[in-house]
């Protein structure tokens, strides 16, 4: 085994990015933003990202969607993406158009959503962010996802014009103790009006500025819910020697930290 070695299971492809602490990538790793290299653009219903893999009788933790993993997946209606899931690469998902919500767990760990890591989703109506450690949108980042009317960020930093072209987007509450003033809604004006409009930005009073990306008003309140799940971090997971289904002996580096100590 070498690091982007592929293999299959369970109706999705994944590479290895790190053989010694036993980390892979859902997906190829391989940009193509016309396919999805992660599963067929067929593939129909909703998707789990797991936060273990077995494979070659050993246990790999699954720490990223790659960059087009995927693309163009009309068929798939929403995602259910595991704790251990700590980046999203550029183009991760796509322009999948009847994807509807994607849920992140509890305690996640996503750190990173790359440039058009979550771009042109258009029917997506639900993001929930699963834990406190999300450091970074990325440009484009979610751009173009028509219906979605509510964000709840943890204190993040968002990237110019990662809102670009949320027509419906109406409220967003903010966590964070720094001030956002990247234009990150890129309004353009359509039909004499600029869209998104009439957005109501919430922050708590520890927010530094009157102003939230290029020139809209905040509104205090430090009522908004900025109670996310605490990340897990690598001493919140023991390592533990585990049997799988079959009862096959499956050993694991002391590197490899996997399995949740209160995980019930």
């Amino acid at each position: 085994m070498k690091i982007n070695d592929v293999f299959e299971t369970g109706n999705i492809t994944y590479s290895i990015i790190d053989v010694l602490q036993r980390e892979i990538r859902v997906g190829t790793g391989v940009f193509n933003d016309t396919i999805s290299n992660a599963v067929n653009n067929s593939y129909n219903g909703s998707i789990t990202i797991p936060n273990f893999v077995v494979y070659d009788n050993k246990l790999w933790r699954v720490t990223e969607i790659g960059q087009c993993s995927f693309v163009h997946c009309n068929n798939i209606t929403n995602f259910v993406i595991g704790y251990n899931i700590a980046y999203l690469r550029q183009y991760a998902i796509y322009r999948c158009y009847n994807v509807s919500s994607i849920i992140f767990e509890e305690h996640s760990r996503l750190k990173k959503c790359e440039t058009y890591s979550l771009y042109d989703l258009y029917s997506l109506k639900e993001i929930s962010f699963g834990g406190d450690r999300l450091e970074s949108l990325g440009k484009y980042a979610m751009s173009y996802t028509f219906f979605l009317e509510y964000i709840r960020l943890p204190a993040s930093v968002i990237n110019e014009s990662a809102f670009k072209g949320l027509d419906s987007l109406k409220e967003v509450h903010y966590c964070g103790k720094s001030s956002i003033t990247n234009d990150i809604f890129f309004r353009v004006k359509v039909n004499d009006y600029l869209t998104p409009s009439d957005i109501k930005v919430k922050v708590t009073s520890s927010y530094p500025s009157t102003t939230f990306g290029k020139n809209d008003t905040v509104i205090v309140d430090d009522s908004i819910d900025c109670d996310f799940p605490q990340s897990l971090s690598d001493f919140d997971l023991l390592c533990k020697t585990v049997y799988n289904n079959y009862n096959i002996h499956l050993s694991y580096s002391y590197f490899s930290i996997f399995i949740l100590m209160y995980d019930s």
